[in-house]
């Protein structure tokens, strides 16, 4: 009996560690920005459809899910497992008052995104319990996951080569954000490298920097063909950007000396590996973005999160340029939309760029809304 006793207290111990973990992992799937709870929502959507029968929950019910759960007291930490939990929620679903009715109908958008984020975080740990995982999913690995555009069956693959010892994580956003010791991030890097490198080429090719290329003057354009020759030649030629007091002079010297590359050096160049080719693209790629603030007359860089937050919700050239203009303007309080999707600005700049961005969040939020009717 001691033996059975002790097993049951362990897998009962997991079994509340996994529900216990809903409603912390709910509350910061909250609180994320709207591009990135976009990102989790549609990972979630996939993971849906590999969950068991009897631990799938309707995307049109997450809302209601959460919400009966709040008003009828349900808690995830009084069950053993999700399945039972969810078991009781739906059940208790079908009993709703009129009046509770009513009041998960007139929800405001802070409730509304409240019990999706609780909800979805139920569906990740029930995918979990799944898997016959002995920790619940942290947020770090569905916030990375999401992060790198993984797709379900990525997700579980994931999952399961962790639970098989083949990584020693799965917490992608703190190997994103440099967390892990040197020989963990080792791991993840080649164990994430083509998901990586599938992301910066996706920028790499992103319609944003193909179209301010196309809107440089001309004194300050490189040609696509030239991105690797162009930071290439910066490099072997000793040309540093800091050196100069414009962009447009500094891109007339490199010109210049591509022209006189050895033949030597243009073996080299033709032989560079992959990450040298990414490097030497992305800091070309740099380059034309800071070319385009100084040709709008821009007293400060153009930032990395202007940039990536500009890419997030697919502004094009045109549109990226009205808002540097807007800023410069005095119109708008920043161009940082990365800061603004991750809920990092005060409360007047993050209402003022709401009011400013609201066309193309709207557009982002009918995209996730027609992906749900999908499902």
């Amino acid at each position: 009996m001691g033996f059975w006793s002790s097993a049951g207290s362990f897998f009962s111990g997991v079994g509340h560690a996994i529900t216990g973990a809903i409603r912390a992992v709910g509350t910061a799937i909250a609180g994320v920005g709207r591009a990135l709870f976009s990102g989790i929502a549609s990972l979630a959507e996939g993971v849906v459809k590999l969950l068991s029968p009897k631990s799938q929950i309707e995307p049109k019910d997450y809302e209601k899910f959460s919400y009966t759960a709040e008003v009828r007291d349900i808690k995830p930490e009084n069950y053993e497992s999700v399945s039972s939990y969810i078991s009781d929620v739906k059940e208790s679903m079908k009993e709703l008052t009129p009046e509770e009715e009513n009041k998960l109908e007139n929800l405001n958008e802070t409730e509304k995104k409240k019990h999706k984020s609780n909800t979805i975080s139920t569906i990740f740990q029930a995918f979990g319990e799944d898997l016959g995982l002995k920790e619940p999913i942290s947020f770090g690995t569905i916030k990375g996951a999401a992060e790198i555009k993984m797709d379900a069956n990525e997700f579980k693959k994931m999952l399961e080569d962790h639970k098989d010892g083949k990584i020693p994580t799965t917490n992608i956003d703190a190997y994103l954000n440099n967390e892990l010791d040197a020989d963990d991030d080792v791991a993840m890097y080649k164990y994430l490298k083509e998901k990586l490198d599938k992301m910066d080429e996706e920028f790499l090719k992103s319609s944003l920097a193909e179209g301010v290329v196309k809107l440089l003057s001309p004194k300050s354009q490189i040609e696509p063909k030239d991105y690797e020759k162009f930071s290439y030649t910066a490099e072997v030629r000793d040309i540093k950007p800091e050196n100069y007091e414009s962009v447009s002079s500094y891109i007339s010297d490199v010109k210049e000396s591509m022209k006189e590359l050895t033949p030597e050096e243009e073996n080299k160049l033709e032989n560079l590996n992959e990450t040298e080719k990414k490097k030497h693209k992305s800091n070309t790629i740099s380059t034309i973005f800071q070319a385009f603030g100084e040709d709008l007359g821009l007293k400060e860089p153009i930032s990395f999160g202007t940039i990536k937050g500009a890419a997030e919700i697919k502004m094009d050239a045109n549109e990226f340029k009205k808002m540097l203009e807007d800023h410069k303007d005095g119109k708008i309080p920043t161009t940082n939309i990365d800061a603004y999707l991750n809920n990092e600005l005060d409360a007047d700049d993050d209402v003022a760029m709401y009011k400013y961005l609201k066309e193309k969040l709207d557009k982002m939020d009918e995209e996730l809304e027609k992906l749900n009717e999908k499902i």
